[in-house]
């Protein structure tokens, strides 16, 4: 399978260069897991609009895994992710709103807002939602899921 996601990375294909970055940061298929060469690989699919690699590359930058530490960049790599409807990308942003992480104000509209946006896409965005509005009382479920 390595071969033929590197040929349709080679010919710009995000998704084929997103699994072979995932091939990297995992050791999969043979291959030495090398973070930076992940990093690299997503930021190519993320540049051509695959939500999935901008929250992969989010996540190395997050946590300093191949590219340096950056915590803003990271937060702008999650939003990009979320407007190209990857919902880990706006649970990942909800997070850092709900925690005011990042240079972020807390900000609990903007989390339940992009926790929404998710939901539909991803069941444990609605586990985070709802433990999330039952932490601040809110019981008035107008956004049940």
């Amino acid at each position: 399978a390595l071969e033929f996601y590197r040929k349709a990375c080679d010919l710009e294909d995000a998704q084929g260069c997103t699994a072979l970055g995932n091939a990297y940061l995992g050791g999969y298929g043979g291959l030495q897991r090398d973070y930076a060469r992940a990093a690299v690989l997503y930021k190519r699919a993320c540049r051509a609009g695959r939500g999935q690699a901008c929250h992969l590359l989010a996540n190395r930058h997050e946590f300093g895994q191949g590219v340096a530490k950056d915590l803003k960049k990271a937060l702008a790599l999650y939003d990009k992710g979320c407007q190209l409807s990857w919902a880990e990308a706006c649970v990942a942003l909800g997070n850092a709103y709900r925690n005011g992480v990042g240079g972020l104000s807390r900000d609990r509209a903007k989390a339940a807002a992009l926790y929404r946006k998710a939901e539909g896409d991803w069941q444990g965005a609605i586990n985070n939602y709802n433990k999330f509005s039952a932490a601040f009382g809110d019981d008035k479920r107008d956004h049940d899921v």
